[in-house]
């Protein structure tokens, strides 16, 4: 975090700074929008589910160890670094992206797995063809 600067003349205040390392860990989660899966029927038996684009949830069980942390001696006016927003702010649109790209073949086998039993619960015989959004 950089030096805090005081909102009225926008200036630093030295010596105010924080800094934190920490190890982190958590189990992210992601998925697709359920009311977004269109399922169309091609044949007698026959079906297409198209399946939407793959989509960051949120995370659970954070874990968090701090490594080392410097306060400057002003650092009592600066706030504390909250370290879960922190873990949040490290999902960016890229490490999203990247994640899901990762672990794509895993989400789709997952995707097709559920509705596969949804289907077959209902029609036994069915027929399944899966696309997949981009």
């Amino acid at each position: 975090m950089t030096p805090t600067q005081c909102p009225k003349s926008l200036f630093d205040v030295p010596f105010s700074d924080r800094e934190v390392f920490f190890q982190y860990d958590f189990d992210a989660k992601f998925g697709i929008e359920g009311k977004d899966v269109k399922i169309d029927q091609t044949g007698e038996l026959a079906y297409t589910i198209t399946v939407p684009k793959f989509i960051y949830l949120g995370y659970s069980d954070p874990k968090f160890s701090v490594a080392t942390e410097a306060n400057g001696v002003l650092s009592w006016i600066t706030p504390p670094i909250d370290k879960v927003a922190a873990v949040e702010d490290l999902m960016t649109d890229e490490r999203v992206a990247s994640h899901i790209e990762d672990y794509r073949s895993l989400l789709e086998a997952q995707a097709e797995t559920f509705y596969t039993r949804i289907v077959s619960s209902i029609e036994p015989d069915a027929i399944l063809t899966f696309e997949f959004v981009d």
